[in-house]
């Protein structure tokens, strides 16, 4: 293999490296609320792209829903879902399958109020 080959090789392999790096970083990004997004994630438990679950990695990181009372939260989120799961926690909402390589388990968006019924905490977290 000549010098010339083996430098053309090594620039695929860079490029190629280089665009499964980005479109990893692209497709794990949070994301912003986006209504209808959400609400199709509802459905869509093995969503490929992981929306619903982008989406509450933005609201958690962006501590936008801090503050907010349990009505407020509902109106953008709609009703959270009746669950044996993180009993301990005011609003629970399931995202969908977990993002591992081999998904056994679920996450969820799990919010706290406090005594006057705003937002404490927001946490995502794998059941």
């Amino acid at each position: 293999m000549s010098t010339s080959m083996k430098r053309r090789a090594i620039l695929v392999v860079r490029i190629t490296v280089a665009l499964f790096g980005i479109g990893y970083i692209l497709l794990s990004a949070p994301l912003p609320l986006i209504s209808s997004w959400w609400v199709a994630g509802e459905s869509n438990y093995f969503d490929y792209l992981k929306r619903r679950h982008r989406i509450a990695d933005g609201l958690v990181l962006s501590g936008s829903l801090m503050g907010k009372s349990r009505h407020e939260v509902e109106q953008v989120l709609g009703p959270p879902i009746e669950t044996d799961y993180f009993r301990s926690w005011h609003l629970v909402y399931l995202l969908g399958a977990e993002r591992s390589f081999i998904s056994i388990d679920s996450e969820w968006l799990v919010i706290q109020l406090n005594e006057l019924g705003i937002v404490s905490d927001a946490r995502v977290l794998a059941d």
